[in-house]
């Protein structure tokens, strides 16, 4: 039988967040710790009750159901033959920001409520897209291009993109509801050269999808202050529910690539020390953490056949790294694999006042 070390596994967890995802190219970027030097006592999770719900928010819970193909996920198409129409919703912007080039986009407006034009998306996929987005570059190869996601020539169901604030020359973002939790916000800028950063075309209106970012609670930086690497990211948790959002993205991860290897009829191996980096939209920038795995009883090799057979358990992932960008523009976080960091630019993942 075919061994599987789920590399696939590897680089989505270590890709991981929402979404741009964070240090190392940044001027203002404040680094606090590197690497996991000491395990420290994990706490008991406890959702933050005096924090301050995003205004409509909810604290995402997990819902029972059968796990999505996520192997397939970005190649869920859009079917017109099978009665699945555009995502839209009637709305009256109160400014209207006219943006030319090739391609035609969505209403622009920085002005208008967000109640007046948001629609809702599943909190499944957004597990996915956070951490599948939250720390790689946007290429043609891993980024569906923007006029793929909406409008008559849409192509891809998976993110309804109902409107756009635009907070850059090419900086866009959207906002969308998560069914019985926060708030998604989902980052569009052009394609930039893979060595120099740089822009690869002057078309303002040739964007692609390169971030995302669950929220649901509303924190300062000073708040987080005090985490250090060797924390557990139950300790996070009980400072921001979203949390426990990311850490059953991990679990969901593992189960359906033990789901998709057991098809294939092969054997599952689990991944030593995995790494995955997550993001936190503050009042005062972005805050981007990252969690390796962190148990010396770990038995690299998973036999569900055995009993006990060895078992993840998700409270063992310890903050190994934390960085600060007060300035919102964040570059992605490579930890251990820097030789597959590819420039220093930032993205920008500022979100206006009016959707915070």
């Amino acid at each position: 039988m075919k061994r599987s070390l789920l590399l696939s596994l590897v680089l989505l967890l270590f890709l991981a967040a929402c979404s741009g995802a964070a240090p190392s190219g940044s001027a203002d970027s404040v680094s606090v710790g590197s690497a996991a030097s000491s395990e420290s006592a994990g706490s008991t999770p406890a959702a933050s009750g005096e924090a301050a719900l995003i205004e409509g928010a909810q604290r995402w819970e997990e819902t029972e159901g059968p796990l999505p193909d996520m192997w397939d996920f970005h190649s869920a198409a859009f079917d017109p033959a099978a009665g699945h129409e555009p995502v839209t919703r009637e709305f009256t912007p109160v400014d209207h920001i006219l943006v030319s080039g090739k391609y035609t986009m969505p209403v622009i407006t920085n002005e208008t409520p967000l109640k007046d034009m948001i629609v809702s998306i599943s909190g499944t996929q957004v597990i996915i897209l956070e951490n599948l987005l939250s720390a790689s570059w946007a290429t043609e190869k891993n980024a569906p291009a923007l006029r793929d996601l909406w409008g008559e020539t849409q192509t891809l169901q998976y993110i309804p993109v109902t409107f756009l604030r635009r907070t850059g020359e090419s900086s866009y973002y959207t906002v969308c509801r998560v069914d019985g939790g926060g708030y998604a916000y989902f980052f569009f800028d052009r394609l930039r050269d893979s060595e120099t950063g740089s822009y690869l075309t002057e078309d303002l209106t040739d964007v692609y999808l390169y971030g995302a970012i669950y929220a649901e609670e509303r924190h300062s930086y000073s708040e987080f202050a005090d985490i250090k690497p060797g924390d557990s990211i139950d300790k996070v948790a009980q400072i921001d529910h979203k949390v426990y959002f990311d850490k059953n993205a991990v679990a969901e991860y593992w189960l359906a690539g033990v789901e998709h290897t057991h098809a294939k009829g092969q054997d599952v191996w689990y991944i030593e020390d995995p790494l995955f980096t997550t993001l936190l939209l503050l009042d005062d920038g972005i805050l981007q953490i990252a969690y390796q795995y962190n148990d010396p009883n770990f038995d690299v090799v998973y036999d569900e056949n055995s009993k006990p057979h060895y078992e993840y358990d998700y409270s063992l992932y310890k903050v190994i790294d934390t960085r600060y960008y007060p300035d919102n523009m964040v570059s992605p976080y490579m930890g251990d694999l820097s030789e597959l960091a590819t420039h220093d630019g930032a993205y920008n993942l500022n979100v206006l006042d009016i959707d915070r």
